[in-house]
C-alpha cells in the first residue's frame, strides 16, 4: 500500500476536498473554519493527508494531531467512503504513533462521539482504552486514551 499512496502536509487549497470528507463521513463534521483554522495553525498542530500514488492534488484521507508535552492528542482522522476498509486509516494510525514516539510521548489521547461505534471499535483495535477522565462537551464525546509504548 505504501507504495500506492502519498502522505503529505495539508495546504489551505486542500480545504475543500477535506470539508467534503468530512461532511460525508463524521456523524458530527467539524466546520470549513474549523478545519482551515488547523491546517494553518502550524506547531504543535500537524495536520496530515493522503493521496494516491503521485495525484498529490487528490486528498481521500487525513489526519489531525498535536503534540502537547508528553501526550500526543488525536484531534480527527477521516478516509473517503471508497477506500475505507483498505487499511490507509490504520496506516495514519501508525503514522501518527511513530511521530508520538519520535516526540517522547508516552500518552495518547482523543474524543470520539459516542454514537461513532465504528470509530471507537477502530481506536480500540489501535489499543486506545475509555477513559474516566470528564470531557466538557455534556456526554457527547467519549475521551479514550492510551500509553504509549516507546
Amino acid at each position: 500500500m505504501a507504495d500506492s499512496i502519498c502522505l503529505r502536509r495539508a495546504k489551505a487549497s486542500d480545504i475543500e476536498k477535506i470539508v467534503a470528507i468530512e461532511s460525508r463521513v463524521q456523524p458530527v463534521p467539524w466546520s470549513r473554519a474549523g478545519l482551515l483554522s488547523e491546517i494553518k495553525r502550524g506547531r504543535p498542530t500537524w495536520f496530515w493527508c493522503l493521496c494516491p500514488g503521485k495525484k498529490l492534488q487528490k486528498v481521500f484521507a487525513y489526519i489531525c494531531f498535536r503534540i502537547i508535552g508528553d501526550e500526543g492528542h488525536l484531534l480527527n482522522l477521516a478516509v473517503e467512503d471508497a477506500f475505507q476498509g483498505l487499511g490507509h486509516g490504520s496506516f495514519l494510525m501508525e503514522r501518527f504513533f511513530d511521530f508520538s514516539r519520535l516526540h517522547s510521548c508516552s500518552r495518547l489521547v482523543l474524543d470520539v462521539h459516542r454514537e461513532n461505534y465504528r470509530a471507537i471499535q477502530f481506536y480500540m483495535r489501535h489499543g486506545f482504552e475509555l477513559s474516566c477522565r470528564p470531557l466538557e462537551s455534556r456526554g457527547k464525546f467519549l475521551v479514550m486514551e492510551m500509553k504509549l509504548v516507546r
